[in-house]
Order: C-alpha cells, then structure tokens, then sequence
C-alpha cells in the first residue's frame, strides 16, 4: 500500500430514478432514454450508474465494470485522471449506447510537514514492520472486494464521521521535512483527543488495529460493492474485525497514533478494483484501490452531464 492509506445526515438510500415503461405507441424508445447517471464528474468524484433493462454490461474506457449488488455501477474517478471519459453500455447483439463525460483537470495545494521521523531512506527494521502493516492492510481489503455484498452502505448519503475543522483536503501534495511524499488520499478532521469518531455509513468492520507506524490505530470499514472507509490516528478502537455497523455507530476515539502532528481523524475512501482494473490506483496485492473524495460523498447526488456519442 502507499503511505497513507454539506454536513447533510441522511441515511436513506440514494434514489436511482426509475426506469420508466415504454409507452405502448412507442416500442422503442431511445436505447439511452433510462440510463441514470448521479454524482461530480471531477476527479475524486464517484459516480452511479443505472442502466435501462435489456443492458448487459457497462465498459468504462473500453474495460468491464462488475455491478454492485443493487445492479448500479459505481465509477471512481481517478486523482489525476482528467480528458474524455467513454461509458458503453451493452446488450445483445451489439452496443445499446455511449456515452462521453469530460472530466476536467483539478489542481492541488502543496503543503509542507514536519519531518515526523520520516527519511529519504528509513532503517531496515522500519522497513520490515513497514511491510508486515502493508500486508494486514491488503488482506483487509481482498476481503472487501471478494465480498461485495456483505454490507450495503455505498447506497446511502454519507455523514461526517467526526465534527471539526478540516485541515488538509483530498488530493494535496505533501512533503515531510522536505522528503515528497505521495499525495493525501483522504481529507483531516482537527478534534479533540477522545471525541467519538461514528461511522459514515453501514458497514463491515474489516480491520481494527494498530498502532501502524503511518495510520496509527485505524478501521478499515467495508460499505459493500468495493467501497471502503479508512479512518486513522485513532486514540482508541470501539470495534471489531467483522462486526457489522450501522451509520452514527461509534467505532472508535480521535487520537494522535501514527504519522501525526496533532489530534485529528484522517478519513479516506478507496474504491476497490481488481489489480488489473482500469482506472488509476495503489495496487495493494490483488487490489486496485482509487481513493475517492469524502468531501464529494456529503454532498446530494446531482445529474451528471453527458453527452451521446454515435455507436455503430
């Protein structure tokens, strides 16, 4: 893994509209006309996609997307990604639409950090802790990934998992005592030591443990589907591998464990993908995981604009 792996509290599902019935004088009505696309087309934006019936897949730049278990797809849009975005929807016997979203390109702050022990080239013994932590942390999210339908979270709207100042946004570039480090995948949370830290959604609790040298004491919480929350620098865990929460439920403390300078909740989301998947991503063994935006999670689900383009 790398380094690290609007308040708006609702939690009824997110609403797909509804695949309207052909009208009788119409038997075939555009072959786009029911396909429902939701979410910031934005890097760090995460997309829903509903398709019409009769659809047998969804390619995204030409590659396969497994559904969720509810059936939508859920597209993660890369930190750097940015230019066209092609979606195909299929049925047999051919192509039954496609779509081209534009992302555009967003620009990130740099922001510089104290050293906090880090080095250009850290001792072996840092090393090998260092790749047993990555190694937890991988198996916990091969588990998400092969169990997509264990928790169903990633149709909700999503709540802050702590109240405070955010201090450091998704994507910013960072550097610790002047050794570059890779970009921040999750947004910081400032609260006080001790404040409960709830969960953002349903969920299955994959990983409760630490301290790890970077995250500290962290959850990894599995929303289903491939979409997972890290919270870190916990004070202290409130849960367990494998118990099942619901959104609000406290699962741990705000604290100061690992890479840190000061109390505050890091929180990143990962959409997990096959290693071979195709959006840009931190392998992590048999895992892609594309962090997504938390930011972009709390904010209603708005129409995506696309625009059609001729399938032959």
């Amino acid at each position: 893994m790398g380094q690290a792996v609007a308040m708006l509290v609702l939690a009824a599902a997110v609403p797909l509209p509804a695949r309207p019935a052909a009208p009788l004088s119409n038997p075939t009505p555009p072959a786009d006309a029911a396909i429902a696309l939701l979410g910031p087309v934005r890097p760090g934006g995460l997309l829903h996609v509903s398709l019409p019936d009769g659809a047998s897949g969804l390619l995204v730049n030409g590659e396969a997307l497994a559904p969720a278990p509810d059936g939508r797809f859920l597209i993660a849009i890369g930190r750097d990604q940015s230019g066209p975005l092609i979606l195909d929807v299929l049925a047999p016997p051919g192509p039954l639409a496609s779509l081209r979203l534009e992302v555009p390109e967003r620009r990130y702050a740099m922001q510089a950090l104290p050293a906090l022990g880090t080095s250009a080239d850290p001792a072996p013994a840092w090393k090998a802790r260092r790749a047993t932590e990555e190694a937890a942390i991988g198996a916990a999210l091969e588990v998400a990934l092969a169990a997509p339908a264990e928790a169903s979270g990633y149709v909700q709207h999503f709540r802050r998992p702590v109240e405070g100042r955010q201090t450091a946004s998704f994507g910013v570039g960072r550097s610790f005592g002047g050794v570059p480090q890779p970009p921040h995948r999750g947004i910081d949370i400032a609260a006080r030591r001790g404040t409960p830290v709830l969960a953002p959604a349903d969920g299955v609790v994959r990983l409760a443990e630490g301290p790890f040298l970077i995250e500290g004491r962290m959850i990894l919480l599995d929303h289903g589907a491939g979409l997972v929350s890290g919270l870190m620098h916990l004070d202290t865990l409130a849960a367990e591998p494998g118990q099942k929460v619901r959104q609000g439920d406290a699962i741990g403390t705000v604290g100061s464990t690992g890479r840190s300078t000061g109390p505050h909740l890091h929180w990143e989301v990962l959409r997990l993908l096959p290693a071979d998947g195709w959006c840009e991503g931190d392998e992590d063994g048999a895992v892609r995981a594309v962090p997504v935006d938390p930011a972009l999670l709390l904010q209603p689900l708005t129409v995506a604009p696309m625009q059609h383009v001729p399938t032959t």
